[in-house]
């Protein structure tokens, strides 16, 4: 099969030649380099650069819904493993992420950041509806396992957020403080296997958004994240209201969003990998 390289992914899209779960194998862009400091994740100065990505030709992305406005999103392959310490770790870490996918991927016909947990739920057909967690088009049943949205923790004397212990503060008890911790399965959403594999079958990764979990008498700060078949919004515990850290180390996961309406042949891509189907355009 051939593919006539002047037409636009999304004319291609429209035409059903490519479709959710393609992969489209892209150059990775030269000399790029970040370095997150220490003082905003919390561990240590930690450098990523081009030669820290697959070989020329051999990074791919996956089309993961259907595009919009001359825009598709794609997700991107896990990258090198970013180390989240403590209450710098939870108050910096998710810009640190998007941070590093800007840098590394940004072009003119792509924008990058770090994948996050909207971003999940809208592949996988996921909605918070009522505080619950549910597949809409399928059914209204909560799918968390566990779910602390509409709670609310209350500090207690002597209780810290993140960034009230950067200040060298407590903060005020009887102060309230929203929870939006919930976390789902793989096996609990139904239907959807080719979006299912983009997001849980890549090992795991960070999401960029932050999560408080409150357990009855501590608030639990941190980012979500994707690991061994589950997703959580939240809850991997950097920071703790009573003043304990932790470190914790995942690989960051660029999303892009990809413009749709430029003609493929100008666009820097080697390959496109149809499920059964590899096409080689250069």
């Amino acid at each position: 099969m051939q593919i006539d390289t002047n037409k636009t992914l999304g004319q291609l899209y429209e035409e059903g030649v490519i479709k959710i779960g393609t992969r489209i194998y892209m150059e990775v862009p030269k000399g790029r380099k970040y370095v997150s400091k220490e003082e905003r994740n919390g561990y240590r100065n930690q450098t990523l650069t081009s030669l820290d990505l697959e070989s020329e030709g051999k990074y791919f992305w996956e089309i993961a819904l259907e595009p919009k406005n001359n825009e598709m999103l794609v997700i991107g392959q896990p990258l090198k493993v970013l180390k989240l310490e403590g209450a710098k770790g939870y108050v910096y870490g998710i810009e640190e992420m998007n941070n590093i996918c800007n840098k590394m991927f940004t072009t003119n016909y792509l924008k990058a950041r770090s994948i996050n947990i909207d971003d999940v739920n809208k592949v996988l057909g996921v909605k918070i509806i009522d505080n619950k967690v549910v597949q809409k088009e399928i059914s209204y049943e909560d799918i968390s396992l566990e779910n602390n949205l509409g709670f609310k923790h209350q500090y207690r004397e002597k209780e810290c957020s993140p960034e009230s212990y950067l200040r060298g503060e407590y903060e005020k008890a009887g102060k309230e403080i929203e929870c939006n911790f919930y976390f789902y399965k793989e096996k609990s959403i139904q239907e959807k296997e080719i979006e299912k594999d983009i997001i849980f079958r890549k090992g795991g990764f960070w999401l960029a958004s932050t999560g408080v979990y409150d357990n009855g008498s501590v608030a639990f700060f941190g980012p979500g994240a994707v690991n061994d078949g589950y997703a959580y919004s939240g809850g991997n515990s950097l920071f703790d209201s009573d003043g304990y850290w932790n470190a914790y180390g995942m690989a960051v996961r660029p999303v892009g969003i990809l413009k749709s309406d430029i003609p493929i042949k100008n666009l820097p891509i080697s390959e496109i990998v149809i499920p059964r189907l590899r096409i080689k355009l250069s």
